[in-house]
């Protein structure tokens, strides 16, 4: 075999043995299901359904009536069943990049065939997380006109940032320095080239939301020597849409 031949073949493993990192930057649905009493309730199922597409996730509370459902952002409805107990059916639960959200549920011992639904909505402080953070939501992207359609301008809108502009909050534009982290569906796209660490860009069209980390994010987030932004693409929905812009 040629010393050519040699060198792709060790190039090719190389890649191969690359690791792909994951980060923790979906949102998810947890709680504590009780009876009417306050004692915990084990083996309720659990169910959540994305409102606009449709997808759904299902668990089982544990022995101490705990559950949890990682889930893509969205408005969600969630739905607890057990033998003897009536069911119960609560909607409008709004996720966010990387929040968790807390619905406890309280199951009643059912004698007829009845369901309780819940007109919910997401707290507006999250107490499952003490890191400093900040969503900039899917009707923020959608509705907030940009100069240049670069949706990192929009990092000083989120809670946490201190900058005037983006270029001297870390996440350098004009350069591409990789003064921030990128981690767009899970995935570090963050890469070292030579001595610098640079990010791909992206159209605006194709963000769903994103959260900035400024601080005291932890080794799931990776490593960065200013922020770190969390993106979430976009995907399809049981609805027709599309953008325009001009």
């Amino acid at each position: 075999m040629s010393i050519r031949g040699v060198g792709l073949l060790l190039g090719a493993a190389l890649i191969v043995a690359l690791p792909v990192s994951g980060f923790a930057q979906e949102a998810s649905l947890a709680g504590t299901i009780t009876d009417s009493s306050g004692a915990v309730l084990p083996g309720v199922a659990v169910r959540i359904v994305n409102e606009a597409t449709g997808n759904t996730s299902e668990s089982v509370s544990d022995a101490r009536g705990t559950y949890r459902l990682p889930a893509r952002i969205g408005r969600y409805r969630i739905s607890a069943d057990l033998d003897g107990f009536t069911p119960i059916r609560r909607t409008g639960i709004d996720l966010s990049v990387g929040q968790t959200v807390v619905v406890n549920l309280e199951m009643s011992l059912s004698s007829v065939q009845e369901t309780v639904t819940v007109q919910g909505s997401s707290p507006l402080v999250d107490v499952s997380s003490s890191r400093p953070s900040g969503v900039v939501s899917t009707k923020q992207m959608e509705e907030i006109p940009v100069n240049g359609r670069n949706f990192l301008d929009l990092t000083i809108l989120a809670p946490g940032s201190q900058a005037n502009a983006v270029s001297n909050m870390g996440v350098e534009t004009r350069n591409n320095r990789g003064d921030y982290q990128l981690n767009v569906d899970g995935q570090q796209l963050t890469s070292p080239v030579l001595q610098f660490r640079l990010n791909p860009t992206f159209s605006r069209d194709a963000i769903a939301e994103f959260e900035l980390l400024t601080n005291r994010f932890d080794a799931t987030q990776g490593r960065s020597i200013g922020a770190v932004l969390n993106v979430i693409t976009k995907s399809g929905t049981n609805t027709l849409s599309g953008t325009a812009s001009g």
